[in-house]
């Protein structure tokens, strides 16, 4: 354990994996390129560390906790956390999710340092505590105390924005960072299906993200007893991974719906470079997937294949606008799903020069000078 004190410009908080935390990674890669002293208390292996250091960040590991119930592993990070933050002090803190709210503001207290809270979703309505009301209540409860503490918000798009600062009647002043990834150049790979023995002949449908209620998982597998020739790829992991294994079997597409895990966000790119159309359709499900702009999305586009996305305002906005990919009804059936993928497959050359164009907007470096505005007063 360390004892001598650290102090740096910037120390984010965050109650996630650092190496698939692609928001985290972005922001504090831009800060610490533009010459920032970045920590980041994150859950990690130690072994990490010095893969961060090479980028100026200070990378302070909690190791993954086993416990099953959320509320205790969120007691155990905290815990686990404070042993790094008792040789530690920062100007500015940024909480990267909600659950790492509480510890921000107790160390903006203890510092008097500035506190940003970086509300990634809606989560006064978050799609996962749809069918949980109480759940959704207490989280609203502890919300509402933590942001009287906050200096300032960021949001990932315009409406959350709108709806946050009703929702709470908040003054503070709010700043929009997209969920964009920074440039890449497309690759020629052929990653899928070299691993995963895949023909030429079959396309690779892929989907990355947490397995989640609303996230359109249940439709895809369905459309594919429609699309004999697709593979389903799904890079990530959750709680709904058993039923979606268990439909696939009950459909007879087992063998073609693949789990594939978590990827270190670093490594992801050349995967979905290998995919042949991205998958982000997200239902309706609260207000937070109703907004939805996830970073999928663009990541997607930057690999150079298209999307089909749900019509929801955000995403149909953008895809609509750039022509990277085809929005279809909410409610479509895996028959109208399936015909969409058809469709889109049909324009796959159309869809390459229109993502290949948009990639060099819709990239994370775009966004710099907003990001470096965020600790300015």
């Amino acid at each position: 354990m360390q004892n001598k004190e650290l102090t740096f410009d910037i120390c984010f908080i965050a109650f996630n994996e650092i190496s698939s935390d692609a928001r985290l990674l972005n922001i504090a890669r831009t800060f610490s390129k533009n010459g920032f002293k970045i920590g980041v208390v994150a859950i990690a292996e130690g072994a990490e560390v010095p893969q961060y250091a090479k980028e100026d960040i200070a990378l302070f590991p909690v190791k993954k906790s086993r416990l099953k119930r959320a509320w205790l592993r969120w007691l155990s990070f905290n815990i686990h956390s404070r042993k790094y933050l008792k040789f530690c002090s920062s100007k500015t803190y940024i909480a990267s999710d909600f659950y790492s709210l509480f510890l921000c503001s107790l160390l903006k207290k203890k510092h008097a340092s500035k506190l940003i809270y970086d509300s990634r979703e809606i989560y006064s309505a978050l799609g996962p505590l749809f069918q949980s009301p109480l759940k959704q209540r207490i989280l609203i409860s502890l919300e509402r105390k933590w942001l009287k503490n906050v200096d300032k918000i960021v949001v990932s798009a315009p409406k959350d924005a709108e709806y946050i600062r009703d929702f709470y009647s908040l003054s503070q002043p709010f700043a929009v960072i997209m969920n964009l990834p920074p440039f890449k150049e497309k690759v020629n790979s052929n990653l899928i299906r070299a691993k995963y023995q895949i023909p030429l002949s079959k396309n690779i449908l892929i989907y990355q993200g947490m397995l989640l209620s609303g996230r359109g998982l249940i439709p895809t597998i369905s459309a594919l007893v429609f699309l004999p020739n697709s593979y389903f790829c799904i890079f990530g992991d959750g709680p709904m991974k058993e039923q979606l294994s268990e439909l696939a079997k009950n459909l007879k597409v087992e063998d073609r719906v693949l789990f594939l895990g978590k990827v270190n966000y670093d490594e992801l790119h050349s995967w979905t470079c290998s995919a042949d159309i991205g998958i982000c359709f997200i239902e309706p499900i609260s207000v937070s997937y109703q907004y939805a702009l996830p970073n999928k999305l663009f990541e997607y586009s930057m690999a150079g294949i298209a999307t089909l996305s749900s019509d929801l305002f955000a995403m149909k906005e953008i895809i609509n606008k750039y022509k990277i990919g085809k929005a279809i009804s909410q409610d479509a059936s895996p028959k109208e799903i399936a015909e969409a993928i058809e469709e889109i497959l049909e324009k796959k050359e159309f869809y390459a020069e229109q993502t290949r164009i948009a990639a060099r907007e819709l990239c994370f470096e775009s966004q710099s000078e907003a990001i470096l505005n965020l600790i300015k007063t």
